[in-house]
């Protein structure tokens, strides 16, 4: 794998220089970025309650939402790598929700445009082939779909509920300190 390569606004890519043998061994690699990216979150969340430090929840909320962006199930985000094992249909999916948000206007980054534009050749071959298993790898089994749906769907559910509750934290910290700038004397 290459080293992460930062694009300023939009977030880190990480080129692998070798394909995974199966569509399991693909998910067990995306999974690792958004799982180490909720642990940082909770230690943040951890450094929040101990010190009281708004910054340390300012940071945890950041990362619950990076990482919950990155679950999105669209090839070649982590989600993508994911949903991968489970079945190449989920990507369809994925696609439709990411044109819909982007066309509303929920997404304005002109990259989420070359993301969608990335994954169009590799859905088509999934779907064409009917799996995301690389021609001539080893096949992904039942079990194992059904092992990497359910770490999908529990990471992602853990990011939003890790998202949603540092939001109403900030929200909450907004408003302290809006009342505390509404009591102070105007000199």
């Amino acid at each position: 794998m290459s080293a992460p390569i930062f694009i300023p606004g939009f977030g880190a890519l990480i080129v692998q220089k070798k394909w995974a043998q199966s569509a399991i061994g693909e998910a067990l690699i995306g999974i690792g970025g958004p799982m180490a990216g909720a642990f940082a979150g909770m230690v943040c969340w951890a450094l929040y309650f101990a010190t009281g430090q708004g910054i340390f929840l300012g940071l945890a909320y950041f990362g619950f939402l990076i990482n919950l962006f990155n679950m999105i199930p669209i090839f070649p985000l982590d989600g993508g790598r994911i949903v991968g094992a489970v079945s190449p249909y989920l990507w369809l999916v994925g696609l439709v929700v990411f044109v819909g948000m982007a066309a509303m206007g929920m997404i304005r980054n002109p990259f989420i445009w070359i993301l969608i534009i990335m994954s169009i050749p590799h859905l088509w071959n999934g779907l064409k082939r009917g799996t995301a298993d690389p021609i001539g790898g080893q096949v992904t089994t039942k079990f194992q779909k059904l092992a990497m749906g359910v770490a999908y769907l529990g990471l992602s559910g853990l990011l939003a509920i890790g998202m949603t509750t540092t939001h109403d934290g900030l929200q909450e910290i907004r408003a302290q300190r809006h009342a505390i700038y509404r009591a102070t004397p105007a000199e």
